[in-house]
């Protein structure tokens, strides 16, 4: 990729099918970068470098069939778009989430966690203390529930500090 101007406000690379090894490392290096548009592009991971762009405010991640994680992202960040990034499985490392950035998803279905906002987990996967912690001691038999919701389990979720259960179906267990 060509050399970029140092004194860009708005970088779009939408739509040119980019991997990983055509996007600048030195993204950081544009510090009046404002906007950014990364979307349509085969990229696996984000460079590390933008968390230097203090003037960032926006971000567009839109349709990355391949994006696997999120790298620590600037403070100045107010709109992050992720839709369609089917291979994220969780977002973390995301400034100001329950103050002043908006944050749209949609599509990202094998998303089970956003740091400090929600957790969705087999019933099965938590350690007794866990359960110990949330009070469901008799709820052990959860453990041993064949469902059909993800992955054929019950699930818990974790979110901004309530917890609740789930269990498809028209029945509650007794």
């Amino acid at each position: 990729m060509c050399a970029l101007p140092r004194s860009l406000s708005i970088l779009n690379l939408s739509g040119f099918n980019l991997s990983d090894d055509a996007i600048p490392k030195d993204l950081g290096s544009l510090s009046p970068l404002q906007n950014l548009d990364l979307s349509r592009n085969l990229i696996c991971s984000i460079p590390e470098s933008i968390k230097c762009l203090t003037m960032l405010h926006r971000l567009d991640s839109k349709y990355y069939p391949k994006l696997q994680l999120l790298p620590e992202l600037p403070m100045s960040l107010r709109s992050l778009e992720l839709l369609e990034c089917r291979s994220l499985e969780m977002i973390t490392n995301l400034p100001n989430l329950l103050n002043s950035l908006l944050l749209f998803t949609g599509n990202c279905e094998k998303v089970t966690e956003v740091q400090r906002m929600f957790k969705l987990e087999a019933i099965g996967n938590f350690d007794e203390v866990m359960i110990g912690n949330l009070g469901l001691s008799n709820l052990e038999f959860l453990r041993n529930i064949e469902v059909s919701l993800l992955n054929n389990t019950a699930h818990g979720l974790y979110e901004l500090g309530i917890f609740s259960t789930y269990l498809p179906g028209s029945e509650v267990p007794g």
